[in-house]
């Protein structure tokens, strides 16, 4: 996929582009065929090859046609403008797919600060220490924030798909809040100071952006076992909410009886005797304070 023969600073000195972009430019910056350049150029300085470039978009486009030497042209500005069918499938992959901006982002100091954002989590960079593995398969625990006194058992699947990567596939077997039997949400994992942090893609019994904040977690080398944090997310209601929870491993967990095992659930069901090992983990969460510097502020404001 990558010229590793080639950078940015092998180009000759006709078709050299500066640090800061294209030196020809023949649109507004705003303009779609220059924002395909500045894309096409950002994904050149990431030492990505023209023929990479090219090849990459076929993927989306097998029948489309253009050559290498053609892109080459455009991007360092010899071309002032390509055909619409042209802009129209390089755009589709270097500008709009999570795969393509992703690849634009390698070389960091160069990209849009968005770009930081989704080269993170589709890159997989963290602070991790090698010596700790989470790609393993847990239960999550945190109380219900759709059913008053209820209590949520869900699966987070954790695997690396290069090495790198770390996705994750959040599934709950939900038959109470909304009726639906087992909810999909998908995400990715990185790591803030040998801490995990998840951030969920839902539209289920949450929608939007979720996120999973570990705060503590153990042990300090190899399989990982539990994180301690907090789950933020918003409702199908529009409500924000926000609750402590536990992810515990399960050392033999197929993914379909775990599944089985998830959902919402009272606390009389937690004490039925399948479920006890479940119990143990709420408990567990129950003596866990996350530690807060000081009272939000805000809350001053209610009693005045």
């Amino acid at each position: 996929m990558t010229d590793t023969s080639k950078g940015p600073h092998d180009i000759t000195a006709a078709n050299r582009v500066t640090a800061s972009g294209p030196t020809k430019t023949h649109f507004p910056e705003d303009h779609p065929q220059e924002m395909l350049r500045r894309a096409l150029w950002e994904a050149h300085q990431s030492r990505i090859s023209f023929k990479s470039i090219r090849w990459l978009c076929l993927r989306l486009r097998p029948n489309w046609e253009m050559s290498d030497k053609a892109i080459r042209d455009f991007v360092v500005g010899e071309t002032k403008a390509v055909e619409e069918q042209n802009r129209e499938a390089l755009a589709n992959f270097w500008l709009h797919s999570p795969q393509g901006r992703a690849l634009r982002s390698f070389d960091i100091s160069t990209s849009p600060k968005f770009s930081e954002v989704i080269g993170l989590l589709a890159s997989g960079r963290a602070t991790l220490n090698s010596r700790r593995d989470w790609a393993r398969r847990y239960f999550m625990y945190h109380g219900s924030y759709l059913k008053e006194d209820h209590y949520v058992i869900r699966v987070i699947d954790i695997e690396s798909t290069d090495g790198s990567t770390l996705v994750v596939t959040d599934s709950i077997n939900d038959t109470v809040s909304l009726g639906r039997g087992t909810l999909v949400a998908y995400g990715a994992l990185v790591f803030v100071r040998e801490q995990p942090q998840i951030l969920l893609s839902n539209d289920e019994n949450k929608v939007g952006f979720s996120l999973f904040i570990g705060s503590e977690s153990g042990p300090k080398i190899g399989e990982m076992d539990y994180a301690l944090g907090a789950f933020i997310a918003i409702t199908p209601h529009d409500d924000l909410i926000y609750r402590r929870a536990l992810l515990r491993r399960s050392p033999d967990g197929n993914a379909a009886d775990m599944i089985q095992q998830s959902g919402i659930f009272t606390l009389n069901q937690l004490k039925e005797t399948q479920r006890r090992d479940h119990l143990e983990a709420f408990q567990q969460l129950a003596r866990h304070e996350p530690k807060t510097i000081f009272q939000d502020p805000i809350t001053k404001l209610t009693t005045n």
